[in-house]
């Protein structure tokens, strides 16, 4: 093989001195807000030029030996030694040789291995050393348990976490995460609409509210018509009709069966818990409490439950009001003034209903025969009263269902000599010197109850205004309702009312001989209470408002035949028959209905249902560690950025988009990374620029086949990495060959 010398090159072309700079890729943002555009942190990530400067010059045009006139025949062109070859063969020897001179592949264009990269073979491509299924969380990956399977919690190739779970220990298994309000239904949830504000059918903790029915993931939830025959969404029962007391109350909620004199017996699915493990009230699985009223596995369930009113515990009472016409010839509405008369009815309930025994007040059995039955003098309303929680273990009604209270000045003033204070939120003007200081009191039960105010098919006689009385509310001179200066606000003061009408409320509850449960009624006109169909509160007659009080101790329970642990019904019947003051405060202590709270048995170690984390003794609340009560404390996703973290954007936007957060709160790709994205073209984590490398702004620097000379680094440069051409991949210039 003989080697002749290369043509010779022109001289004299002018030497360009080139910074290895160019324009910025975008930074990463800031952590905490995608918004903010700041720098959490990174190296080389090219904000500025760089410092190394290299020489460049327009390089003299390249011919190819072998396509000249001259060229010898067998011409072939052999390269020398140089990055790109493919060959480690340069003295001192290349870091790597992957057959290019290109960076961003692992191998530099100075050959020298970058970050993240093991370069085994010569003319081999390169490899990552970032490995999906390692257990361990290189860059660019949101997780690794340590496999590379879709469907467990980390998407195979790791670059995201699956919806549904949490993957907060790296190498270990991702938990599956049973959230209410992503959207998702889980086996646990009744329905899940993507929020947590209850009173849009589905409530805070993913139950079906009674009312609604909710279908879809997603869900979608539309109301229920209770009465229309049809068992659907959130209703126990459906009998046809929207009445309470006949096995199906006006929500169609499933009521016990409670046989005269008799204690009830309890069915599933009707919220009181007899010879059941729980009773929730509803026959859905998956709850905690089966539809057989079974506790189901991981789950424990107490006898807390109550329904909320604007974040308050509440018991609901079913009721029945029946409007009556102004009939003084065959009714007792209006009736005549006859003061707290007792004994007007019998000591026993007949059919479930009182019977007149009385010689007065009343003007017959037939006319008392009306009151709490349906006949052609009166209109039925279904309704209920509220019961609020006051702090002090009793449920009492207030003035509105929604929970407002009456207010009432002090009858001594606290301040004779000045009023009341703008921002002193204790203090009223005083009743008859506006201009000194009383205490602002607020009182539970209702002062002008007039519950069918509003209903569509009442009588329509002529409306009366009302009167606050002043017995219990403190209202001296009994004030018309429109001149009371103090109702709260919110409560609008009407100007009538409609007046006669009559009240049958039922409750149920578990009689337990180690409590001394208290029912107190506070109202006119008449009202009577029957315990287990014994009379127990007898205030008959018509009459300004009246205390009235029933305590179940041994001698009384004795008396009402009620056994431990058994339920027996209380049914109330009251009647409003004169004008000008309706009032009514029913207080109840101590009965309960047992109904059952069912939450996941949070600290057993097992993430249950409804939990989102469960380590047992480990439920610390620190990072990444899980809280007292199974939600999982400061991590990666709450949008709060920690000491652990680069950055968090909050779940939902750690989306590890170019320039943003990965799903583990550590930067998304980005220049400075080491991992060379789509959006750069090359990245080495360093980015300082230099021949063959990656320069700031994760472009490549001065590199053979940019079309420009770098006298320091190469003989030639033809703007290709194309051997045979008379410049090589390597740019070195070829000497011919002749075979």
């Amino acid at each position: 093989m003989h080697r002749l010398k290369p043509s010779q090159f022109e001289k004299g072309f002018p030497i360009l001195a080139l910074l290895a700079a160019a324009c910025s890729a975008p930074a990463p943002n800031g952590a905490g807000d995608p918004e903010s555009g700041s720098n959490p942190g990174g190296n080389g990530d090219g904000d500025g030029p760089s410092d190394i400067e290299i020489e460049t010059v327009e390089p003299p045009p390249v011919v190819n030996p072998c396509e000249q006139p001259d060229a010898p025949e067998n011409c072939v062109l052999e390269a020398p030694p140089a990055c790109g070859d493919g060959e480690i063969n340069l003295d001192p020897p290349e870091e790597c040789d992957d057959g290019n001179s290109i960076p961003g592949d692992g191998c530099s264009g100075a050959c020298r291995v970058e970050p993240y990269s093991e370069c085994p073979t010569p003319g081999q491509p390169c490899v990552s050393t970032i490995i999906c299924g390692d257990a361990a969380v290189g860059p660019g990956e949101a997780c690794d348990d340590g496999n590379t399977v879709d469907g467990d919690g980390c998407a195979s190739d790791c670059k995201a976490v699956e919806p549904g779970y949490s993957c907060r220990l790296e190498g270990q298994p991702c938990i599956r995460v049973y959230v209410c309000g992503d959207g998702s239904v889980d086996p646990n949830e009744g329905c899940d609409d993507g929020g947590v504000e209850p009173g849009d059918g589905c409530d805070e903790r993913c139950r079906l509210e009674i009312g609604h029915k909710c279908e879809g993931s997603p869900s979608i939830c539309t109301t229920t018509t209770c009465g229309d025959g049809i068992l659907e969404g959130a209703e126990s029962c459906d009998d046809g009709n929207a009445l309470p007391f006949d096995g199906c109350d006006d929500q169609c909620q499933a009521e016990p069966e409670c046989p005269e004199g008799s204690a009830c017996s309890s069915s599933c699915g009707d919220g009181i818990v007899l010879d059941e493990e729980c009773d929730d009230g509803n026959l859905r699985n998956g709850d905690g409490c089966s539809s057989s009223c079974e506790i189901e596995e991981g789950f424990v369930c107490s006898g807390s439950a109550c329904e909320e009113e604007n974040g308050e515990c509440t018991l609901r009472v079913s009721a029945l009001f029946r409007d009556f016409t102004s009939d003084t010839v065959s009714s007792d509405f209006p009736g005549s003034t006859c003061n707290l008369t007792t004994g007007l009815v019998g000591d026993e309930l007949v059919d479930g209903k009182p019977v007149f025994v009385g010689s007065s007040c009343i003007r017959s059995e037939e006319s008392f025969s009306q009151w709490y039955t349906e006949n052609e003098k009166n209109r039925t309303m279904p309704g209920h009263i509220v019961l609020f929680d006051d702090g002090a273990g009793n449920f009492v009604n207030r003035l509105t269902n929604e929970g407002h209270r009456f207010i009432a000045p002090s009858a001594q003033a606290t301040d004779t000599t000045q009023p009341c204070a703008a921002d002193d939120a204790t203090c009223v003007p005083c009743q008859y010197v506006p201009t000194q200081s009383c205490e602002r009191l607020e009182l539970d039960g209702n002062p002008v109850f007039f519950p069918l105010d509003d209903f569509a098919d009442a009588w329509p006689d002529t409306r009366l205004p009302a009167q606050v009385p002043q017995q219990v509310y403190g209202a001296d001179g009994w004030p018309l309702e429109a001149d009371w200066p103090y109702w709260p606000e919110g409560f609008v003061p009407r100007a009538t009312h409609n007046f006669w009408f009559t009240s049958e409320v039922q409750y149920w509850f578990r009689y337990d001989a180690a409590t001394a449960p208290t029912l107190e009624f506070v109202g006119d006109d008449d009202m009577w209470v029957f315990i287990n169909g014994h009379l127990a509160v007898d205030l008959g007659g018509v009459h300004t408002p009246e205390l009235g009080a029933v305590t179940l101790d041994a001698a009384t329970a004795a008396s009402f035949e009620l056994e431990d642990g058994s339920v027996y019904p209380i049914k109330m019947f009251h009647a409003e028959r004169k004008d000008p003051g309706s009032s009514f405060r029913l207080t109840l202590s101590g009965f309960t209905t047992g109904r059952s709270d069912c939450v996941t048995n949070c600290g057993d170690g097992e993430v249950g249902p409804g939990e989102e984390c469960d380590d047992g003794p480990g439920n610390l609340g620190g990072y990444n560690q899980c809280t007292a009560d199974c939600t999982l404390g400061p991590r990666c996703g709450d949008g709060v950025q920690q000491a652990e973290e680069a950055c968090d954007y909050g779940d939902g936007n750690n989306i590890g988009e170019y320039g943003g957060c990965a799903a583990n709160c550590q930067l998304g790709p980005h220049c400075g990374d080491g991992i060379t994205s789509a959006e750069e073209q090359c990245d080495n984590g360093v980015n300082e620029g230099g021949y063959g490398e990656c320069a700031p702004g994760c472009v490549l620097g001065p590199v053979c086949g940019d079309g420009g000379l770098e006298p320091a680094y190469e003989e030639c440069d033809d703007g290709n990495n194309i051997d045979q051409d008379g410049c090589s991949a390597g740019c070195k210039i070829e000497v011919v060959v002749v075979k």
